[in-house]
């Protein structure tokens, strides 16, 4: 019986770090309007945060203060002026060319890297969008 217990809670605990994310950073546990001014903080003091979606994408609206560097462009290894050591924000449409963004930038020895996901996930943390 205490063995079947034990199991049912490294069960219950392995599910629970599955529905967080696995994430345990200090940004994940902060509330989206926390979250948003760290990161409006970071881009104050250096940060860059990138919009990885074609320039007519970027032209409809994007998040104040992004640069656009279309994914196209990265996997070509063209990075604009963005050095390794800074720290990246990095969002798309969807969340799949921020990923791929990501990964690119890894390989390519950048390591300060966030993926904001998505315009709309910048929006929900309360970002401001230009249009």
């Amino acid at each position: 019986m205490k063995k079947w217990i034990i199991g049912l809670c490294i069960i219950l605990g392995l599910i629970g770090i599955i529905l967080a994310g696995g994430d345990n950073s200090e940004q994940a546990a902060q509330s989206p309007s926390s979250q948003i001014t760290t990161i409006e903080q970071n881009l104050d003091n250096g940060a860059v945060l990138v919009d990885v979606r074609t320039a007519e994408e970027y032209q409809s609206g994007h998040a104040a203060k992004a640069i656009n560097i279309p994914l196209q462009q990265i996997q070509s290894g063209q990075y604009g002026n963005i050095s390794p050591e800074q720290q990246i924000y990095v969002y798309c449409r969807s969340g799949n060319r921020s990923a791929q963004a990501i990964e690119i930038l890894k390989q390519a020895g950048y390591h300060n890297l966030t993926d904001l996901v998505s315009l709309d996930n910048w929006q929900s943390l309360g970002g401001e969008v230009t249009r």
